[in-house]
């Protein structure tokens, strides 16, 4: 566990904590610099539906030092980003909007890799609940793609390299995103927006969401300007078999190299609970 140093008097705000309510890192790879950085509240009461409508939601980050102590290094207010959740009428093909899921959103900036903490407080229904403190690693620059990088030419599997599109697209039904290498589409000078996510086994609730309410919205409006693509980062036979998340072979040859991306030799098992998926009505 990671304390405050003693000479930090600035203390955290006093809070009734609500034991239903618990909190989760969102975006767990950052790295030095800035950073999108988004977590979510939880109310494990309702069997860990996810928190709409917290308010005052802040986030204080603490670089963990020498004795089991922590630094105070910032402070923001983040902001709510709601999304639908749905299921798939396997009958129909048709989407039924389930509810919604949030997240709460802030641009941080961390000078330093190594072990961090995240002190979360935050309003649920009117009442303080936290402040919940979570550890997190940032990495070094070059480990993390961070906002403004230039974008490696990654060459990732296209419907062309595949018998069926659904070895590599785990949406249903798949999406069209699959046609063009990012190498390709960088090197076309065309705009070029990207999805990693893995839609049916989504354990954050946000890529399947992220799919139907951003991303498939922007191709109708802006599908002549830009060119969109979807890449799954995990084996999706794996995934499908139970075996775990095994990320596929590194995307950029220049990481691969380096040996970065290329994950563990072991894949982690599944956690018991995968809610906000695009699951079939019947499965």
């Amino acid at each position: 566990m990671w304390r405050r140093r003693r000479n930090d008097k600035r203390e955290s705000p006093t809070a009734t904590p609500r034991s239903a309510v618990t909190a989760q890192i969102v975006t767990p790879d950052v790295s030095v610099g800035r950073n999108r950085f988004s977590v979510g509240l939880v109310d494990q009461s309702a069997r860990g539906t996810p928190i709409l409508d917290a308010e005052n939601v802040n986030l204080r980050f603490f670089k963990v030092l020498a004795g089991d102590q922590a630094e105070l290094r910032s402070e923001t207010v983040a902001t709510t980003v709601r999304f639908d959740t749905f299921i798939v009428d396997e009958q129909t093909d048709e989407r039924l909007v389930t509810g919604e899921i949030a997240v709460y959103v802030a641009q941080v900036e961390f000078d330093e890799a190594g072990s961090w903490g995240v002190e979360i407080a935050a309003d649920v229904d009117g009442q303080p609940v936290g402040p919940f403190r979570l550890a997190l690693t940032v990495l070094e620059p070059d480990q993390v793609l961070a906002i403004g990088d230039v974008a490696p030419r990654s060459r990732q599997m296209i419907a062309s390299d595949v018998a069926d599109i659904s070895e590599i697209d785990s949406m249903f039904p798949p999406d069209p995103f699959h046609d063009i290498t990012i190498a390709d589409a960088v090197a076309s000078g065309q705009p070029v927006v990207v999805l990693f996510g893995i839609p049916a086994f989504c354990e954050t609730s946000t890529c399947a969401p992220v799919m139907d309410t951003v991303m498939l919205p922007l191709y109708e409006e802006y599908g002549k300007q830009a060119t969109f693509i979807h890449v799954e980062p995990y084996v999706l036979s794996l995934a499908r078999d139970g075996t775990g998340f095994c990320p596929v072979p590194s995307f950029n040859r220049e990481f691969a190299a380096q040996g970065i991306g290329e994950g563990t030799s072991e894949c982690p098992r599944f956690s018991s609970r995968r809610w906000g998926c695009p699951t079939r009505v019947g499965t």
